[in-house]
């Protein structure tokens, strides 16, 4: 079974042209994805592209800065500073109004080869074209160029960003493609039928 599936009851395709972009990543600035980030973010500088999340900011990395003090010195006030997380509201506007969805995962997924990110379902259940680095999982699970499109360096990365952009029709098909498998077999419904029916209830 999958550690993750898409939640239908809310997510679901919602476009919103304050999030129009050619491509786009929704997730926090984590140390064990830096690594992915420094292949392809450089290439990505330059393009219609947005980067939204926690710990991408200047105020966000002073905020972290002073919030691990707090918890290293005890500071109450310091330890509870927040730092602003996306709206739910606007997760699914970002991943349906934006041309590419990148997919990012850890690095221990990576090593694993799985299990496929949280991300990777709700893009799919708001009909977003996504790309996303390759594990195991996607590629058994998946077919590549039918219902998925993965990269596995910075070269191919490119070459598919550009291609996709320049050939959207296909993105799109891919897209449309993927969201049904998603909703035929990796929704919270469906994934608990399937436990239940595991357990013998």
């Amino acid at each position: 079974f999958f550690n993750h599936c898409a939640n239908t009851s809310r997510l679901h395709n919602q476009y919103d042209h304050m999030f129009k972009c050619h491509c786009s990543f929704l997730g926090s600035n984590l140390p064990r994805k830096r690594p992915i980030f420094k292949k392809i973010f450089p290439f990505l500088k330059n393009k219609d592209f947005k980067l939204l999340g926690q710990g991408w900011t200047n105020k966000d990395k002073i905020l972290s800065f002073f919030q691990k003090v707090g918890d290293y010195k005890n500071i109450n006030f310091l330890k509870n500073i927040k730092i602003k997380k996306i709206d739910f509201d606007d997760e699914k506007k970002i991943y349906s109004s934006s041309k590419i969805n990148l997919n990012i995962h850890n690095d221990y997924e990576h090593f694993y080869g799985g299990p496929i990110n949280e991300r990777f379902f709700s893009i799919a259940a708001c009909k977003g074209f996504q790309i996303s680095d390759k594990i195991d999982q996607i590629s058994n699970n998946f077919k590549e160029g039918h219902d998925v499109v993965t990269w596995v360096n910075t070269d191919d990365f490119i070459d598919k960003y550009e291609y996709y952009l320049k050939n959207y029709d296909l993105a799109l098909n891919i897209a449309k493609n993927q969201y049904k498998k998603i909703i035929q077999n990796y929704t919270y419904d469906i994934v608990i039928k399937n436990l239940l029916e595991y357990c013998n209830y």
